[in-house]
């Protein structure tokens, strides 16, 4: 099993070398958000790829969306790749629509339908995949049951948020996000926890992909 964590600019400015170096046993990698909506970068994408590419830590990315439409979503498909290419990302590239992505569409006078969310998430990851990336998108309990189509399950990998002290991954996910309350040596705020049964760089790197 490896461990990780997943980082945003909500963390702030880490001191990643020594952060590493008091947390051996819970970094194995690390999840990187690069940005969200169409094209804005998360503030701590660059110095957050920088650091942990320096220090030999695979790193995976996802993007927060506020799509509106299969159009916005291939879009901030897009901007992910125009800026992940650059670093070494070893780990799947995430399409993250979560309540708070509903919410804003709900805001603008448009309800979005699961069948509309379901589409969303073939389009970014469609447009990932061909440009040469592993895709994989992020849910959660209710989205399973409520909202996304089952054949995406089928399609693509999934990076389950389900909070639990089990040291059993979820049937039918590989990288799941198991806790929102995990503690760092060296750091004093919660940080996402996560784990992954398989070996991603060496499955990623087999498959040719993320440009390794």
């Amino acid at each position: 099993m490896k461990y990780g964590i997943d980082v945003s600019y909500a963390q702030g400015q880490l001191d990643w070398e020594r952060l590493i170096d008091q947390n051996r046993d819970k970094i194995d990698f690390v999840m990187v958000r690069i940005g969200y909506g169409k094209r804005t970068i998360d503030a701590q994408a660059v110095r957050n790829l920088t650091a942990l590419n320096k220090l030999g830590i695979p790193c995976g990315a996802y993007w927060f969306s506020y799509a509106l439409t299969r159009t916005m979503a291939w879009q901030e498909a897009l901007q992910c790749v125009n800026f992940i290419r650059d670093y070494k990302i070893e780990y799947p590239i995430v399409y993250d629509f979560e309540y708070a992505s509903r919410n804003y569409a709900r805001h603008k006078g448009i309800y979005l339908s699961g069948q509309d969310i379901s589409g969303f998430v073939e389009e970014f990851c469609n447009c990932i995949e061909y440009n040469k990336y592993y895709a994989m998108f992020y849910t959660n309990k209710d989205y399973n049951l409520n909202i996304y189509n089952k054949s995406l399950f089928e399609r693509y990998d999934n990076w389950f948020a389900y909070y639990t002290s089990s040291p059993n991954i979820p049937s039918g996910t590989h990288l799941q996000q198991y806790s929102s309350k995990g503690n760092l040596n060296g750091y004093d705020k919660y940080v996402d926890l996560n784990r992954t049964d398989r070996d991603y760089p060496d499955i990623i790197k087999k498959a040719k992909l993320n440009h390794l």
